[in-house]
């Protein structure tokens, strides 16, 4: 809406605002057509959740009545449009110059590395950043439930196992999309979002 934020506000908190729905049909409607939209599809029993990206790469989730006990919900994760570098982070006081070595010296002799944190922490920025200390011509493919990563390279193939169901269609998953990224030659391999048995298997894989 290009509201401009409260001053008393910081950046980044939580801001309650006077827009309403008019009721919960239209909230309703509004979120089967983004599904929609996104070649998905909610139901308010069989598939009362929504998990999903947007073009601009911003996260949505919404949870359907009855499961959102009172009520249908909706929530967008808006990603910062500034992408931090690993000096930018020192400069915050994210991690200090010695850590900065470490991690360039990790991805430099190719470690293995996990990264592990609560929502918001800041796991997709750290990735991004560190990211730039991979060689150019090394062959990056990431693996993630909803695509998030926005890795600096001209050698990154980025690929997406959402939560789509389609009807008589074997869904793709984490699982198989490792076993695929294995045939495509690459030097590294990130696999983003260890939610759940499915994802860990992948990551082990």
């Amino acid at each position: 809406s290009g509201r401009q934020p409260h001053p008393s506000i910081p950046a980044g908190e939580f801001e309650k605002v006077d827009a309403r729905w008019m009721n919960e049909f239209h909230f309703v409607t509004a979120i089967e057509q983004i599904a929609n939209a996104l070649g998905q599809e909610v139901h308010p029993l069989e598939r009362p959740l929504l998990d999903a990206r947007l073009d601009n790469g911003s996260r949505i989730n919404a949870v359907l009545a009855p499961t959102g006990v009172a009520g249908s919900n909706m929530s967008v994760r808006l990603f910062p449009k500034t992408r931090y570098t690993a000096e930018g982070l020192m400069s915050t006081g994210s991690f200090n110059e010695e850590m900065c070595n470490y991690l360039r010296l990790a991805m430099l002799n190719r470690f293995n590395m996990l990264v592990s944190g609560g929502t918001g922490s800041g796991k997709t920025t750290l990735l991004n950043a560190v990211s730039n200390f991979i060689p150019p011509d090394d062959r990056i493919i990431s693996i993630e439930d909803t695509a998030e990563l926005q890795i600096n390279s001209s050698h990154w193939v980025a690929l997406e196992a959402p939560h789509r169901h389609v009807k008589d269609i074997d869904p793709i998953t984490m699982s198989r999309l490792v076993k695929n990224a294995l045939r495509m030659e690459p030097q590294r391999l990130i696999i983003g979002e260890v939610r759940d048995g499915a994802a860990a298997e992948a990551l082990l894989t």
